[in-house]
């Protein structure tokens, strides 16, 4: 024992050890003594406090201060609640393999407690009852392996406003039995949990962690998580570590990059099970003469109380993705931010309907919009993916093909010159098929007539593609009609016609507007 230590091993202590206020450089050295009283440690300053392997009732030493170590640990074993309320630890506070007890209490309160190098709470450590750094400045490292937090129906550990300068350790073997609260806490270095056991969920609003989260491979988690406001340098997860989560709360969550192997597909799916509010209505519910609640509610408040959806945490997702180059993956999440918010909005607005002219218009002009919001989304992705509108104009186009192809075939187009219109041979043609309406059709007689065969010569792809784009440089659209009398392919390619017209114009002007960024994406 070094000649600054004031040392007994041992000994069974049956009086009230007072060392309140003491000051002395001297360390306290008690190797597996058995205190019947809490010793009284309290505005003590010492070299350092070593206690492993006693035994006490508790211990009490607020605002102690010490040049060197805090060891309650090897055995150490508290059956009552150990306080450290503002104490400056200069070296290190090692609780390995130490045991506090106080079921239903604090077994640990180290409120504003400031230690000058780390704190190891690992290896055996076991708490039942509240473990309290609330405020504390730990300027090196919080290793928690393989610790046990026991405090079932309150907080396990509660470190609310902790300040750690290096790594938090919360990982194989880490075990609570009650919630983790690292509220406003503030981490240097990386937040490792893989292989952590929370069976009470984990509060984390505010959370700061200036290196990684390592959120993977954990050894279960069942209850509220809450990253409201939290900001991370990295973010390493899997999609099994956040499966336990309910609620799960992701508003402001902040993340510089990812480190994951999560799919697109699977992070919309993390995104989707994020709590939300809910839209109140702004009539809670119809009473009839009798004063009782009318089953027959009105649409508007049956559907209310439908979630809200708040975009940040799809924004800050794709945001990232973009960065790190899945710009696909990006625009997918965008699209599903935008859906989810425009459905809200039509929700809100339906809710909103109190019986003012105001709010009527307001729901019908959210029902109008909401067919024109589906096409938006269906075709350009909501400006986010407007490459997606190549596949409904191949559709469209390959339709309207297909359709005067089959026009043509059954001789139910007609030429749209007025010059063959008016020819002796089209009249010809066409008297030939009133003298004998079951016989062939105008055209047909007229494609053997010499005038036929120096005319524009129809080819459906390129008619189709005439239709649809809004150019009209082929030539083939002034050249040809469906004829609406002729049969019932004449006049469904008749009507179809303004119809692809319509379309083609739509598609390429917002397309065009969604390329340049003129309507929909903002990010």
């Amino acid at each position: 024992m070094p000649d600054r230590s004031v040392g007994v091993q041992g000994a069974v202590i049956t009086g009230f050890l007072d060392l309140e206020a003491v000051k002395s450089s001297r360390d306290l050295s008690l190797f597996d003594c058995r205190f019947l009283q809490e010793p009284d440690l309290d505005d003590a300053e010492l070299g350092g406090v070593y206690l492993p392997g006693c035994a006490l009732p508790g211990l009490r030493a607020d605002r102690l201060k010490t040049e060197r170590n805090l060891h309650l640990r090897n055995g150490f074993h508290a059956t009552g609640e150990v306080t450290l309320r503002g104490a400056r630890i200069t070296g290190q506070f090692d609780c390995t393999k130490g045991r506090l007890e106080n079921p239903g209490g604090v077994a640990l309160d180290c409120n504003g407690l400031q230690v000058g190098s780390d704190v190891f709470l690992r290896d055996g450590f076991h708490a039942t009852g509240e473990v309290n750094f609330i405020g504390a400045r730990i300027t090196g490292q919080l290793d928690c392996i393989k610790g046990r937090f026991e405090n079932p129906g309150g907080m396990a550990l509660n470190c609310d406003g902790l300040k750690v300068g290096a790594d938090v350790f919360l990982r194989d073997g880490f075990h609570a039995e009650g919630l983790v609260n690292l509220t406003r806490a503030h981490v240097q270095g990386h937040l490792d949990c893989q292989e952590g056991r929370f069976d009470s969920g984990l509060a984390a609003e505010g959370l700061r962690v200036e290196a990684a989260l390592f959120w993977c491979g954990l050894a279960g988690f069942s209850g509220p998580l809450d990253f409201d406001d939290a900001h991370l340098g990295r973010l390493c997860d899997d999609r099994e570590s956040w499966r336990g989560a309910k609620p799960l709360y992701l508003s402001g969550f902040r993340y510089e990059r990812l480190d994951s192997g999560m799919s697109v597909a699977e992070r919309l799916t993390w995104l989707s099970r994020k709590a939300e509010r809910r839209i109140t209505p702004a009539i809670d519910k119809i009473l009839d003469h009798d004063g009782n609640t009318r089953l027959d509610q009105p649409p508007f408040i049956r559907g209310a109380n439908r979630k809200q959806c708040d975009p940040q945490p799809y924004t800050q997702l794709a945001k990232v993705l973009r960065e790190q180059g899945v710009t696909q993956g990006a625009a997918r999440l965008l699209e599903e931010r935008d859906k989810r918010v425009r459905r809200a909005s039509y929700h809100r607005a339906m809710a909103a309907q109190d019986g003012t002219w105001r709010a009527g218009w307001a729901a019908q002009l959210a029902t109008l919009m909401r067919p024109v919001n589906g096409l938006f989304g269906a075709v350009f992705g909501f400006g986010h993916r407007p490459g997606r509108a190549i596949y409904w104009v191949l559709g469209l186009w390959i339709f309207a093909t297909l359709l005067y192809a089959q026009v043509w075939a059954v001789d139910q187009m007609a030429p749209e010159s007025a010059i063959v219109l008016t020819s002796a041979d089209w009249i010809t043609a066409v008297e030939g098929y009133e003298d004998n309406p079951t016989g062939p059709l105008p055209l047909a007689l007229w494609k053997g007539s010499p005038a036929a065969q120096d005319y524009e010569t129809f080819q459906p792809m390129l008619y189709a593609l005439d239709v649809f784009i809004p150019l009209d440089a082929l030539g083939q659209e002034a050249a040809w009609a469906p004829s609406p009398v002729r049969g019932n392919w004449g006049a469904f390619g008749f009507w179809a016609k303004p119809a692809l017209q319509v379309a083609g114009w739509i598609i390429t002007a917002v397309g065009a507007a969604a390329v340049a960024g003129l309507v929909g994406r903002k990010d």
